[in-house]
């Protein structure tokens, strides 16, 4: 199985974590393949499976979901005649192999040097004040061409508390920078799946022990003085090419240049930057279920988002793709529709119509990336049953680790906009005190998103679903007019 976490390239696995991890358990299986995720047809199954089976316990997905739980198979036995026998198991829901999913696209994460660095457009320079931001904002990100396409100037010029969004945004990615200056005062605990820690989940736990330190130091240098020289336009995201830049003032490329950087380093920063922008109200649960190098276990995957859903969570982003389908992940997104949280995935970035997961499964809104001049994205994966809507997903500028800003390509962050939006309409839930709910459901987002949808070609409709996400319109045409 294979994973894709938008075009920054990324793959991922989940680890979970709930309130507190099952402290007898270990995480992991020490024979990765010959473990399985199994589901008991009620807890009090799950000691008569193991028994049966001759299987070890290894970890629950949540301390409130007891029989999902992950398993090693008994020594000298194939992996598959074991499968075999617990899919034969009356007493058990569904079981699979827990796979590993790890994504081999392009890695075209680069700084931009002095060559590359041109003049800045005019519209770009400058600052921005806005009340949500401890920090000033870039105009190049606050300004940027694609919230102009689906018009979040003018959403949050409405009169619902300027509509900035509310509830919490939890984002299944590589972690954060705890210390980017536009994230404070938005992220709220998490879990890092990977070490086994409640907290903020930190994307420089992923660098190299030996030289964490000096890298983290030298990215935070470059990004002192207050943005001052990105900031006042020095910096410019100049590149055709699918993947991440740095947008860095010249005066920086010698500090930052040629820092060897894992491959999904700074993932999760980025995704958080496009929710922040368009939801700057409500609050981010940054699930770290994604090493730096975009490996991670759907196991984790699973318990993210068990965690999300218990924890809080109103809305759930899954920058990440597998070719897979997985009985386990749609179970727990099930869940998490159940309770009322919305689910949004990226299609992926393999430019082909084959369906994807989770964003193909019917309870999670599937998002593919347009180009500002409302084009299907040539790297976009597309095509009915696989995506719901599209949004912008090149040139995006957004956060990157260090205090950095970044331009980025991929339908990750085309379902960061997306995922945004939900929240912003969280808060028109909340202020038109609709009966019974306290934030949108799924199929209220769904209504309100591919109602309003802009959709320039009836043909597109096979590509990529209702058309381009257009958030002022779900306001206008979404809650209210439904």
């Amino acid at each position: 199985m294979k994973s894709s976490l938008c075009k920054f390239a990324i793959i991922v696995f989940i680890g979970f974590c709930a309130f507190l991890p099952a402290p007898a358990l270990a995480s992991q299986c020490a024979d990765a393949s010959n473990c399985f995720i199994i589901r008991a047809s009620s807890p009090s199954q799950v000691n008569g499976i193991l028994n049966r089976h001759g299987l070890h316990l290894v970890d629950e997905a949540h301390p409130d979901k007891p029989q999902i739980f992950l398993a090693e198979g008994p020594a000298g036995v194939s992996p598959l005649t074991t499968l075999l026998g617990l899919l034969t198991d009356p007493k058990i829901s569904f079981a699979e192999s827990a796979q590993v999913a790890s994504i081999s696209e392009d890695d075209d994460t680069a700084i931009l040097d002095s060559v590359e660095l041109a003049e800045v457009d005019q519209s770009y320079t400058g600052v921005v004040e806005n009340e949500e931001f401890v920090s000033d904002l870039w105009a190049g990100y606050a300004d940027q061409p694609a919230a102009g396409v689906v018009r979040l100037p003018e959403t949050h010029a409405l009169p619902f508390e300027e509509a900035r969004g509310t509830g919490q945004v939890a984002i299944i990615d590589t972690g954060v920078d705890p210390d980017h200056p536009l994230l404070q005062g938005a992220l709220v605990t998490g879990y890092d799946f990977l070490t086994d820690q409640l907290g903020i989940p930190s994307e420089w736990s992923a660098l190299d022990p030996a030289t964490r330190d000096v890298d983290k130091q030298d990215l935070e240098a470059a990004a002192d003085q207050s943005y001052t020289g990105v900031v006042e336009g020095e910096g410019v995201l100049v590149s055709e090419d699918v993947g991440t830049r740095i947008v860095v003032d010249q005066s920086y490329t010698g500090v930052v240049e040629g820092k060897d950087l894992p491959a999904a380093f700074g993932h999760g920063t980025m995704v958080a930057g496009i929710v922040r922008l368009v939801a700057p109200g409500a609050q981010i649960m940054p699930l770290r279920a994604f090493d730096g190098d975009g490996t991670g276990r759907v196991w984790d995957v699973v318990k993210a988002v068990y965690f999300a859903t218990l924890t809080g969570a109103d809305v759930i982003n899954m920058s990440f793709s597998l070719d897979s389908h997985s009985e386990a992940l749609a179970d727990a997104i099930n869940f998490a529709k159940l309770l009322g949280v919305v689910c949004v995935s990226s299609t992926g970035n393999q430019g082909t119509a084959n369906l994807t997961y989770p964003a193909a499964l019917g309870n999670v809104i599937g998002v593919a990336s347009t180009d500002d001049q409302d084009q299907l994205s040539a790297f976009s994966n597309f095509g009915l049953g696989l995506a719901t809507l599209a949004a912008p997903g090149e040139a995006i500028v957004t956060l990157y680790p260090g205090g950095f800003y970044a331009a980025a390509w991929g339908t990750s962050f085309s379902s960061a906009f997306v995922a945004g939006t939900v929240a912003l309409l969280n808060e028109q839930v909340e202020v038109l005190g609709f009966p019974v709910l306290q934030t949108v459901n799924f199929a209220l987002a769904e209504l309100a998103l591919q109602s309003s949808a802009y959709n320039p070609d009836p043909a597109n409709l096979d590509d990529w679903g209702a058309g381009r996400l257009d958030a002022r319109g779900a306001f206008d045409n979404g809650l209210l007019g439904n």
